[in-house]
């Protein structure tokens, strides 16, 4: 499985550009909105002191600080859109990497479920969701030959299945095995460990 591997490597590669990719993307877009800010800024400024001046093809007249300002908005758009785009190409180099690496990974776990089958179960046993089937065990053959003797009288099997039930509830609730007649302590009011002095 050495493409997994690769793909593997690749996926890693490219979620660290994205990462760097996307903190570029955000610092831009940070200077654009910036940018934008001092060109409404300069606009607003400009409005307040000399008014609309308009040409006589009616272009609005705008000082050089202005106009570098706007130029230099543009720039930054245009290269927030480059950034944008790469970002954009990785992201879907990285879910094709992560597709071939979730293929990958699946078909080793068929190949792994098929050489298991082959090696340990025979061809004609199946397995549980690629789990190997559990042996029985000498308690399970025992229940069931118990069981089918007990089958012919309804009363005797009614008796086994409540005694069988009460012996198992009687192992699972009590963490501490006790002996017959053996005395237990049940401290309802306990001394404190402190004694307070008022």
């Amino acid at each position: 499985m050495a493409i997994s591997f690769v793909y593997k490597d690749k996926l890693q590669v490219r979620k660290k550009n994205a990462m760097e990719l996307s903190k570029s993307v955000n610092e831009t877009k940070r200077q654009i909105d910036q940018l934008r800010v001092q060109v409404e800024e300069r606009t607003r400024k400009r409005l307040e002191t000399t008014g609309d001046l308009v040409t006589d093809n009616g272009e609005v007249v705008i000082d050089e600080k202005e106009y570098a300002a706007i130029v230099e908005l543009k720039k930054m758009k245009q290269h927030y859109r480059s950034l944008y785009d790469n970002l954009m190409s990785v992201k879907r180099e990285m879910q094709f990497c992560q597709h071939k690496v979730d293929l990958s990974r699946q078909k080793m776990m068929e190949e792994f479920d098929t050489w298991y089958k082959q090696c340990y179960l025979g061809d004609g046993e199946q397995t549980n969701s690629g789990l190997p089937q559990a042996v029985e065990s000498n308690q399970e053959m025992f229940d069931k030959v118990q069981a089918q003797l007990l089958n012919n009288d309804i009363d005797t099997q009614a008796f086994y299945h409540a005694r069988t039930r009460t012996d198992k509830r009687l192992l699972t609730d009590s963490p501490v095995k006790r002996r017959p007649g053996a005395v237990t302590s049940n401290v309802k009011n306990k001394p404190p460990t402190l004694l307070t002095v008022t």
